[in-house]
């Protein structure tokens, strides 16, 4: 979908830099890490306590959810995985 309005986006084959563009594509890349966080889990510890989900689901910050998802590969239980 993202790609059929790309197209709209650009002008004479370059795309159109415009701040409301830039806050969306960082919105987009926050939910794809939180869902590939969140989908990492599950395949990790096939259950994730709501309360895990929850909180993966407010966190804003890029760099947070990379830094998670690398600290997801250290951690041995869920438990620990919660203390992060």
């Amino acid at each position: 979908m993202f790609e059929e309005r790309k197209g709209i986006l650009q002008r004479e084959g370059q795309m159109i830099e415009s701040p409301v563009l830039q806050k969306w594509f960082a919105e987009r890349d926050v939910l794809t890490r939180r869902s590939v966080l969140l989908e990492s889990l599950e395949s990790r510890y096939q259950s994730v306590p709501s309360e895990i989900s929850a909180a993966v689901r407010t966190i804003d910050s890029l760099a947070r959810l990379k830094q998670l998802q690398s600290l997801l590969m250290q951690c041995v239980s869920i438990t620990i995985s919660a203390t992060l």
